[in-house]
């Protein structure tokens, strides 16, 4: 029954099913690792446990998953990089965020920086392909900071690294990533004020709130 039920879960979060889905997945999770030993099947189990649990609000339970998806995608990506490099970058992203989530900020440094390294030799082998993902761990790795008002200066080069690729990808999708652009402009801001630059990140939340209004619009 919860197999079938699966499909029809919300892909992003949804504040009035997050907790029956994180319920969900963690039950079908423990039905699927005791069928299979392949490590790539768990990993991919134990990632979208952690995500499921953290949509939540579920953020110490989301941690144990995250790790464990981490440890077998840095053993998958050391024999075959070209197919799990990518894989180990996202989980070591998401392991950034929930160890953030949880107060570890200083801890939550060392994955989203070895997440964005990753990204970015991957993005100057391939930018089609992986342009995308540098942006978004750019962001990450700005985010991490911004929430735990660590490194600014650092994550002021990231950021606008990120809104400089995203600027680049809404030229050519606007409607894949014109959110993700608003919202790391939204992180600028929080990080202009965290170095004291608190006049120029009021005026770019107004521009921010001017340009989300003339896209509803």
């Amino acid at each position: 029954m919860l197999e079938a039920v699966e499909p029809l879960l919300p892909d992003g979060q949804h504040v009035d099913l997050d907790i029956g889905a994180a319920a969900i997945i963690r039950r079908l999770t423990e039905h699927r690792l005791t069928r299979t030993s392949d490590p790539a099947s768990c990993a991919i189990q134990h990632a979208t446990l952690g995500w499921r649990l953290g949509n939540a609000g579920l953020h110490q339970q989301a941690l144990t998953p995250t790790e464990e998806a981490t440890g077998i995608y840095r053993r998958l990506a050391e024999a075959n990089p070209a197919a799990y490099l990518p894989d180990l970058a996202m989980s070591l992203n998401n392991l950034g965020i929930r160890l953030s989530e949880l107060g570890q900020r200083e801890a939550a440094l060392v994955p989203t920086e070895e997440a964005t390294g990753i990204r970015r030799r991957l993005a100057e082998a391939n930018p089609a392909a992986y342009l995308p993902n540098l942006a978004r761990g750019l962001w990450g790795f700005a985010w991490v900071r911004a929430a735990g008002g660590l490194e600014l200066p650092e994550g002021l080069a990231a950021v606008e690294e990120a809104i400089t690729l995203y600027q680049r990808l809404v030229e050519e999708i606007p409607e894949a990533f014109g959110r993700d652009l608003l919202s790391a402009r939204t992180t600028l801001a929080d990080v202009l004020d965290g170095l004291g630059r608190e006049d120029e990140a009021a005026d770019l939340r107004r521009q921010i709130g001017g340009d989300a209004g003339a896209g509803e619009g």
